[in-house]
C-alpha cells in the first residue's frame, strides 16, 4: 500500500495518498490546477535565482509545536542537499533547479535558491516538497520517521499498520478548514476485486 510514511523518501502515488493527509507544502492547486496558498500566505521572486516565500502565522505541528521558518528551510534542504537530514531523497529531481534555503532575516519569510532562473519554481512547489518538524527527523531514526508523522495537514495520524491500514483523526488546531470528517481510515487491499467490492460497499 504504501513504502512508509516519510514524505521526502518516496516516489509513489499510493504513498502520496497517504502521506498528503497529514503533510503539506507552501502551496498548493485546488480543482481546477491553479496555484493556491497553503503555508505560503505568499510569494515573490527577487532576483534570477532567487525567491522568497512569505509564511502563514499561527500553523502548528500535530505534536503541537509551531511552524517556523527553520522547519521550511530545513524541509526543502533535506529533499534537494543529500548532506542534510539524513537522507539522499528520491524527490531531489522534482524540484528541478533548487539548490537550497534559507530562513530570511527578520521576518517569518523563506528564500529558495536555485542554479540561476528557474521560471517554474512555484510551479514545482505547488505540487512538491512536504513540510516537516526539524526537531522531528532530527530527534529519530529512519524507522520512527517511516511509522509516525508530524504535519500541518488536517487529519493527524492515530494508528498506521504498513500494508493493512491507515487511521486518522481530525486535527482540531488545523489552521483551514475544519476537515471535512472527524476520522479517516485508508485500508489497503491487493486483490482488484476486493477493491471493487469496497467501492460498492461505500467503504472508499
Amino acid at each position: 500500500m504504501d513504502s512508509g510514511l516519510d514524505p521526502h523518501d518516496h516516489r509513489e502515488t499510493p504513498t502520496d495518498n497517504i502521506v498528503l493527509q497529514a503533510y503539506e507544502g507552501l502551496l498548493g492547486r485546488d480543482r481546477e490546477g491553479k496555484v493556491i496558498q497553503k503555508l505560503a500566505t505568499g510569494y515573490e521572486r527577487l532576483e534570477e535565482g532567487r525567491v522568497r516565500f512569505e509564511l502563514r502565522s499561527g500553523v502548528a505541528f500535530h505534536s503541537g509545536d509551531s511552524l517556523t521558518k527553520e522547519d521550511v528551510a530545513y524541509s526543502i534542504n533535506r529533499i534537494v542537499d543529500s548532506d542534510v537530514g539524513g537522507l539522499e531523497s528520491s524527490q531531489a529531481d522534482q524540484l528541478a533547479g533548487v539548490t537550497g534555503a534559507e530562513p530570511s532575516d527578520g521576518n517569518s519569510a523563506v528564500v529558495v535558491e536555485s542554479d540561476g532562473l528557474n521560471p517554474i519554481v512555484f510551479a514545482l512547489f505547488a505540487s512538491y516538497c512536504d513540510v516537516v518538524n526539524r526537531s522531528f527527523i532530527e530527534d529519530n531514526d529512519s524507522e520512527y520517521i517511516n511509522s509516525h508523522m508530524d504535519g500541518t495537514g488536517p487529519f493527524r495520524l492515530e494508528n498506521y499498520e504498513q500494508d493493512v491500514e491507515v487511521v486518522y483523526q481530525s486535527y482540531g488546531d488545523y489552521w483551514g478548514d475544519e476537515p471535512p470528517a472527524e476520522e479517516l481510515v485508508i485500508t489497503a487491499a491487493s486483490e482488484p476485486s476486493t477493491r471493487v467490492n469496497q467501492l460498492l460497499g461505500g467503504e472508499t
